[in-house]
């Protein structure tokens, strides 16, 4: 749909069932998916200008759940369903190979600056902890930017420019706040400070001056802004917009 709402279209999946969340490319021409494709889960490409979607992955064994583009759309990251790989193929899909194995693989994000990949790792099922990983791809060396705190910390976002990460933890406060670190893991620090809800869906300015986010809090759904120097909290919810 067009950003103020109108023109809502159904793009044609071929009877296939969408599983996950959707990924455009950044020129907007195009946009990955997860489907359901007989009895596995495959990744398929939607071109936005014929409409017409290429399956990228039936050729594999596997079923692929959350999927994120390259900072030049010629590659895609996808994590696995039931091992929780990770693996990276061109955007035709050519090229398949697994980068990461376990343990537990549950988030991915491509940076800006194209040959670096943090994954959000978890270290058993059950475990009350996971840590933000970073991996590059050109020597394929993994370095545990969160490992010295024994803490929830996931969701990690890069920056429009890649020199920050923010992300969520639960550092002092059970809920979560927002922390921010630079790209090599330095700096860590809480952007908010004990916050009263439940926060997802991080999402930078353009400009890198804010931070925009979804919240839980008294059982409502609200939606914050935030200066990336942490002043400035404010609930758009409460000064004249509303969620419809």
């Amino acid at each position: 749909m067009n950003a103020d709402g109108s023109h809502v279209e159904s793009l044609d999946m071929d009877a296939s069932h969408a599983y996950g969340p959707p990924a455009w490319t950044k020129d907007g021409t195009k946009i990955a998916v997860a489907f359901l494709n007989g009895q596995k889960i495959d990744i398929g490409v939607m071109d936005m200008k014929t409409k017409t979607l290429k399956n990228l992955t039936q050729n594999s064994n596997v079923s692929f759940g959350e999927i994120s583009w390259s900072s030049d759309d010629t590659k895609l990251a996808a994590i696995t369903l039931s091992n929780t790989d990770v693996y990276v193929m061109n955007a035709d899909g050519s090229e398949l190979s697994m980068i990461e194995s376990q343990p537990f693989n549950i988030q991915i994000a491509w940076s800006p600056l194209n040959d670096l990949i943090l994954i959000t790792k978890v270290p058993a099922i059950g475990a009350d902890s996971s840590d933000i990983w970073l991996i590059s791809l050109k020597d394929k060396k993994r370095s545990n930017l969160t490992g010295r705190n024994k803490s929830t910390d996931i969701s990690p976002v890069w920056s429009p420019y890649g020199q920050y990460i923010i992300f969520i933890s639960d550092r002092g406060n059970h809920r979560g706040d927002i922390w921010k670190m630079t790209a090599t893991g330095t700096n860590q620090s809480s952007i908010t400070k004990d916050f009263d809800g439940s926060m997802f869906g991080l999402v930078w300015a353009p400009d890198e001056t804010q931070i925009a986010f979804s919240a839980i809090t008294d059982d409502k759904r609200s939606i914050w802004v935030i200066n990336f120097d942490g002043s400035g909290l404010l609930n758009l919810s409460k000064v004249g917009c509303s969620i419809q």
